[in-house]
């Protein structure tokens, strides 16, 4: 009863929008990007060998041609074919997913290209994020506070209704169109030069706002969770659902009872972290455990 809002028609037992659901073509509420994460992990193992083998520039162009496509509407025929069968096959279900999992993959293969070339040696961030290489960290200034100040503009009111809606034609959140990827390449690239550049700056602001950031990223709690990043988001919609019961059955809560729920919910992430951890560490041990000796006959052999 407290549950149908967000599962739909999951939520009667109905063994179409089951099959639906673990085909990963029907999405209920609060699972957001899980679903497309699955596909992008299971899909990674054959991209990192296309990268650690040299074809990493294939891999890309293929990812920015995905992401073109979807901006440019190429893939509608597609989704409506799909969503046509899935009708045909059973009354009433449709195809529901809540971001285009041809166009956030942009960012995934980004970080997969960066990271393999990074780990085989080809790519130094050391000389990628040079302190006197201030040209690109003052272009992606100029581009976040551009698009904050457009956000601001359009949440206030305060812009003129044809150029919001100029900005609305590039800020569909669930394609990441061009607003989403300008300022997010940008953003990016401000975080790392500060984590790599920032300590070695001249300034000391900048020295100071890189160590806060590294120390920031490498507190134990992000570094746990992000080592088992699949785990926790999986768990993250688990808990979202318990606390719509349990704020159906207990509910309204005063502002400090639902403050101290949400840190409590937050901190549950480390649970699966912690329980994925603990199933590999008896592996971890045989593997870095020392070879049995051999006995004298064997070493007179």
């Amino acid at each position: 009863m407290y549950w149908e809002p967000w599962l739909w028609q999951l939520a009667r037992h109905d063994w179409g929008f089951a099959l639906a659901a673990a085909a990963l073509l029907y999405q209920p509420t609060y699972l957001d990007i899980l679903p497309q994460y699955i596909v992008y992990l299971a899909l990674s193992p054959p991209l990192v060998w296309l990268c650690v083998t040299g074809r990493w520039v294939p891999v890309a162009l293929g990812s920015m041609m995905l992401w073109l496509g979807v901006q440019f509407g190429v893939h509608l025929p597609l989704a409506s074919a799909i969503d046509a069968v899935m009708g045909a096959l059973h009354p009433g279900l449709v195809l529901r997913a809540h971001f285009n999992v041809l166009a956030w993959q942009l960012v995934f293969t980004a970080g997969l290209v960066l990271g393999c070339l990074a780990s085989t040696g080809q790519l130094n961030w050391q000389r990628v994020f040079e302190p006197s290489r201030r040209g690109l960290v003052q272009a992606a200034l100029c581009i976040t506070g551009f698009f904050m100040l457009c956000r601001l503009g359009m949440t206030w009111g305060l812009l003129p209704e044809a150029m919001q809606a100029r900005l609305r034609a590039v800020e569909i959140r669930a394609e990441f169109s061009l607003m989403f990827l300008l300022n997010f390449a940008a953003m990016a690239y401000l975080v790392g030069w500060l984590l790599v550049a920032g300590e070695r700056s001249e300034s000391r602001f900048v020295r100071r706002a890189g160590e806060g950031l590294r120390a920031l990223f490498t507190l134990p709690f992000l570094r746990r969770i992000g080592r088992h990043s699949l785990q926790a988001y999986v768990w993250h919609v688990l808990v979202i659902y318990l606390l719509k019961a349990v704020d159906y059955h207990h509910g309204p809560f005063n502002e400090l009872t639902k403050t101290a729920i949400a840190v409590a919910a937050v901190a549950s992430l480390t649970l699966p972290a912690l329980l994925q951890e603990s199933r590999a560490a008896p592996e971890a041990a045989v593997a870095a455990s020392p070879p049995i000796p051999e006995g004298p006959s064997r070493a007179s052999e």
